[in-house]
């Protein structure tokens, strides 16, 4: 098979373990090292570049202006229309070193290992850090729906007693029974406050008692002669 016509991108070592960027971006950078060695400048326009990743225009833009902001990439030139490309001394090839050229295996091993315990801690943390964030958040969380939970209902049917109790009643098993039964809930949503609930339940079993108490009161023929002769 000739590759003689082929065209190789090669991606350094030091340019697969920048973490801030992925594939596509480590292929963009291939791709100015690729038109711009020997001191020269890559002048592919974005389309042309896009075309190469298979990716849209503006997201190769985008990946492309955080090469520069990560300084592997720099802008050699622009003449008002376009501008040109090419690495920075940072990412260039003569800063890296080839391990595999240089270090023995055992060596090699104790470098991965390294790297891996370091990656492996940094994940750890990162994971421990999102738990200890979503527990603080479900703790406000918590905290907060106690906050606006706690007038609405009595903790306990001897709390929801004690307060009757103070109001000079002791209807407090039907008022207790009845709201449970619904939740603690009117049409228009939750109870805010069940104290004052309680309170106007009071009053209207008050002035229940005393229309009945004036329903079955005997006629007397006195009261309605003075009352008509006024």
């Amino acid at each position: 098979m000739e590759l003689d016509n082929e065209t190789f991108i090669i991606i350094p070592e030091r340019i697969q373990r920048v973490t801030e960027i992925d594939w596509p971006h480590r292929a963009i950078w291939g791709i100015v090292y690729a038109f711009s060695c020997n001191g020269g400048e890559c002048w592919l326009s974005v389309d042309q570049i896009a075309e190469r990743i298979h990716r849209k225009r503006r997201q190769t833009s985008s990946m492309i202006q955080k090469l520069i902001d990560l300084n592997l990439i720099e802008i050699a030139s622009f003449n008002g229309r376009k501008r040109s490309l090419r690495i920075t001394e940072k990412s260039s090839f003569s800063n890296v070193q080839f391990s595999a050229h240089v270090q023995n295996p055992a060596q090699q091993t104790r470098e991965i290992s390294h790297i891996s315990n370091a990656e492996i801690r940094t994940t750890d943390a990162r994971k421990s850090a999102h738990l200890d964030n979503k527990k603080e958040e479900k703790e406000k969380k918590t905290k907060s729906v106690r906050k606006n939970n706690s007038g609405q209902r009595p903790n306990t049917i001897d709390e929801c007693r004690e307060y009757f109790l103070e109001l000079g009643s002791n209807d407090y098993e039907s008022f207790w029974n009845y709201w449970s039964s619904m939740g603690w809930k009117r049409r228009a949503g939750k109870i805010v406050c069940w104290k004052s609930t309680a309170r106007n339940w009071v009053l209207k079993n008050k002035k229940t008692h005393e229309q009945s108490v004036d329903k079955h009161k005997p006629f007397d023929a006195n009261s309605v002669i003075e009352w008509a002769t006024k």
